[in-house]
């Protein structure tokens, strides 16, 4: 009898020590999480650094180092081919803008045997710029495989050293590879094909407003140049000013997304179990709570920039047409040096009007693609 409450005493204590050394284990993991997700102070009262974890500012280089382009030669080659591009672009559009130039001419002179030729060469141009888009594109998706498969031989490297596979069990490292990095891939080679179209014809029609020889514009050049460029300016300023925090909100919701997809993986790898003991209840609990979460924070994401994507609108396109059309049709009033009485000086001013109009219209798109330039960085910020 004495023996059989020895053993019971000694079950007992065992089960508390076990139970003890559990909540120990447990309370500790919460606390390192905590700590490293800074919503906690490390003991002392001061916030402490994972030794194992890079900086967001050395990730970044890390990146930065993997995908450099002087040590990659494929790398290399398809910079050369979006420049390439990117210059036979500009020589086509230059070509539009002549020959939309001519039709406005042609038709206002009546020349219909003229008009159909340049037409004709119109058509030819806008198909070769459709074929030169798509040969773009898939340059970019090239770039974008390219640096997605070097990232991940490199991912891989550090998550098989040292049993990280083991050690980031819970931090959904298998999402962040197979997601977010050929997100990340995509997005920079994007971003890389905009600093090259964007540099590059900003910097061409340019020079080309402040060469165009006409009496009528005669001296507007540094206004053709400064009115987009400050318009830029301003509508950055009030789109940055309200903004949300992008970066932030996308972080979130792939965090509660990973959440969600844990959910049910673990419904799924456990449903012998859960059917054993009954845990049907719980499990769907847990991940209606989990897709509520992210329901919630979706609608509020939706909601929350109505305003931002209303403003957006109306000032990169409906504000950016008209101060675009005020800037080409205001040097072509009577006032300011406007069309001549003859048919043909009446000609003349069309097909000016139609090939400033172009240019500025390019102008414009460059100014665009810088905006979405910095767009694409902000977004980055919430991937790395």
């Amino acid at each position: 009898m004495a023996k059989g409450r020895r053993i019971k005493r000694l079950a007992l204590a065992a089960a508390a020590l076990a139970a003890g050394v559990v909540y120990r284990r447990q309370a500790r993991a919460r606390r390192r999480r905590a700590v490293e997700n800074g919503e906690a102070p490390a003991r002392g009262g001061k916030k402490t650094r994972d030794p194992n974890k890079i900086p967001r500012g050395d990730c970044w280089k890390e990146v930065f180092a993997i995908l450099r382009p002087d040590n990659d030669p494929k790398a290399f080659k398809l910079f050369g081919s979006i420049f390439c591009c990117t210059v036979i672009f500009v020589a086509l559009d230059l070509r539009k803008a002549t020959n939309q130039g001519l039709l406005f001419k042609t038709v206002f002179l009546g020349d219909r045997k003229k008009f159909y030729s340049v037409l004709s060469r119109n058509v030819a141009v806008e198909f070769t710029l459709a074929c030169f888009n798509k040969i773009l594109a898939n340059v970019v998706s090239n770039l974008a495989g390219h640096w997605h498969e070097k990232l991940v031989h490199r991912l891989h490297e550090r998550y098989f050293r040292n049993m990280n596979y083991y050690r980031l069990e819970d931090a959904m490292a298998h999402d962040r590879i197979a997601n977010d990095t050929p997100n990340l891939a995509r997005q920079l080679a994007v971003a890389s094909c905009d600093i090259i179209n964007a540099g590059f014809q900003y910097l061409f029609y340019t020079v080309m407003l402040l060469n165009f020889k006409s009496e009528r514009i005669t001296g507007l050049g540094p206004v053709f140049v400064a009115v987009p460029l400050g318009y830029m300016l301003m509508a950055m300023k009030i789109i940055t000013s309200i903004q949300p925090n992008f970066a932030k909100l996308q972080k979130q919701e792939r965090e509660l997304e990973g959440k969600f997809r844990q959910s049910q993986t673990r419904v799924h790898a456990n449903a012998e179990a859960i059917a054993l003991y009954g845990g049907e209840d719980y499990e769907k609990e847990k991940l209606l709570t989990s897709f509520k979460n992210l329901s919630t924070h979706i609608n509020k994401g939706i909601w929350g920039s109505w305003t931002f994507e209303a403003v957006k609108d109306f000032v990169t396109k409906y504000g950016n047409h008209t101060v675009m059309m005020l800037l080409i049709l205001g040097p072509f009033f009577k006032g300011g040096g406007g069309s001549g009485t003859s048919v043909q000086d009446n000609a003349q001013v069309m097909y000016e009007m139609r090939v400033v109009g172009d240019l500025v219209l390019h102008k414009f798109y460059s100014l665009g693609q810088i905006a979405r330039l910095i767009q694409t960085v902000i977004n980055l910020g919430g991937i790395v």
